[in-house]
C-alpha cells in the first residue's frame, strides 16, 4: 500500500483553509445567521484556530444537534453540526478526497465529486445505442 505524505500540512494550508471558510458559509441565509455574522466578524481568527487545532492534532468534533424537517409528507431527523466544526471537516476532506480520488475504481460512484450514475453502469452497458 502507498502512503500519502504531507497530508496535514495540506490541509492547514491557508488557502484550503480559507476555502473551506468560503465554502461553509456559502449563501445568505448562513451567512445572516447569529452563528454565520459570528464567523465572519472573526474569520481570520477561526480560521487560524482552527488551523492550530488540527496542526497538533487536538480538534474534536464538538458535538451535534438534532432538528426533525418534514419534506414530501416525510418526516426525518437530521444531524447537524455547527458550522465551525464543518469548516474543518470541509479542509480536511477536501484534500483527502483529491489524494483517495485516484486510487477508486472506475465504477465507484457513491457521493464521489464528478461522477454520477452513469459511472455506475457496467462498460457493456455504456456503448449500447437505442
Amino acid at each position: 500500500m502507498r502512503r500519502e505524505g504531507y497530508i496535514i500540512e495540506e490541509i492547514i494550508e491557508y488557502s484550503n483553509m480559507s476555502e473551506a471558510f468560503d465554502a461553509v458559509l456559502r449563501g445568505t441565509d448562513r451567512k445572516e445567521s447569529i452563528q454565520g455574522k459570528k464567523l465572519l466578524a472573526h474569520r481570520e481568527e477561526v480560521i487560524s484556530k482552527l488551523t492550530a487545532a488540527i496542526e497538533n492534532g487536538s480538534f474534536q468534533l464538538g458535538g451535534y444537534h438534532e432538528t426533525e424537517i418534514k419534506e414530501y409528507g416525510k418526516s426525518r431527523i437530521l444531524q447537524i453540526l455547527s458550522m465551525y466544526d464543518r469548516i474543518a471537516v470541509y479542509a480536511v476532506m477536501n484534500v483527502v478526497d483529491r489524494h483517495l480520488q485516484k486510487r477508486y475504481i472506475r465504477t465507484t460512484g457513491a457521493s464521489i465529486k464528478r461522477r454520477g450514475t452513469h459511472d455506475l453502469m457496467p462498460v457493456s452497458y455504456t456503448h449500447l445505442t437505442l
